[in-house]
């Protein structure tokens, strides 16, 4: 069994060294190189990093890696079977410990993050900046998109809106075949979500990323595929304090920064 984990970093980080991960620099085109495999290299979209930006590796492991299963991490989040795991790398998961799990399932996921005050849609919509029509925007335009390519996810997507958590981050490990069946339902939406917001959308920065990092839960409850919750480390984890300042400050201000 051959599990790949892309670590996707856009600066120089601390790696796993379990031979399982494979640190990717996210928009290596626009980039000076960081010494980590490249996602500018075979077939790729690292020159719209700007747009898509962790979805940039995410379609070069989908073209161009040759695994069993294929995982997304993040630089400062990995999976770990520790229900507290410490700061310590001796704590994330090892490709021991993930071949075992896959004797049972062929999805693993991130733990749900909830939202008390807010539906998904209305977080997306009200806590991302000052620009609440736009956001407003995204989401119909991505909901018209899903209707007219993939209207049997629709029911799926209104669900997923509905709800008050998530799977954030795109985080997670699946069969190959599953991950391809993934990226094709995600990119066919993302590419035609940018076509129609492009030209009009006052800021670019990652929001085609944004869009799509919703439609996982999406993609998970209307196939029904049995997944696996495993615990993360979060190595610049904020303070809850301080992330209750920052989203009263942008859900009342607009201020992002």
């Amino acid at each position: 069994m051959n599990i790949s984990i892309l670590v996707v970093t856009h600066k120089k980080y601390t790696m796993p060294s379990d031979p399982m991960y494979i640190p990717i620099q996210s928009g290596s085109a626009l980039n000076l190189d960081l010494g980590y495999q490249r996602d500018d290299v075979g077939e790729n979209i690292s020159h719209k990093n700007i747009a898509y930006n962790v979805m940039c590796p995410k379609y070069w492991a989908w073209k161009n890696l040759n695994a069993d299963y294929i995982g997304i991490s993040h630089y400062r989040r990995h999976f770990s079977i520790k229900n507290r795991p410490s700061k310590d790398f001796t704590n994330i998961l090892t490709g021991i410990q993930a071949k075992k799990i896959f004797q049972d399932v062929d999805i693993i996921v991130s733990p749900k993050r909830y939202y008390p005050f807010f539906t998904i849609k209305s977080h997306y919509i009200y806590t991302k900046g000052g620009y609440i029509k736009m956001h407003k925007r995204d989401i119909q335009v991505l909901r018209d998109v899903i209707s007219e390519l993939h209207e049997d996810y629709l029911d799926s997507f209104d669900r997923a809106m509905k709800r008050c958590w998530y799977h954030s981050g795109s985080l997670f490990i699946m069969k190959s075949n599953l991950y391809s069946d993934y990226c094709d339902f995600i990119f066919s939406i993302g590419d035609e979500v940018e076509n129609r917001l492009k030209n009009e959308r006052k800021d670019l920065t990652r929001y085609i990323a944004s869009v799509t990092e919703l439609l996982l839960d999406v993609w998970l409850d209307k196939n029904q595929y049995p997944c696996k919750e495993l615990g993360l480390i979060e190595f610049e984890k904020q303070n809850f304090f301080a992330r209750l300042f920052l989203l009263i400050r942008r859900t009342v201000t607009g201020y992002y920064k």
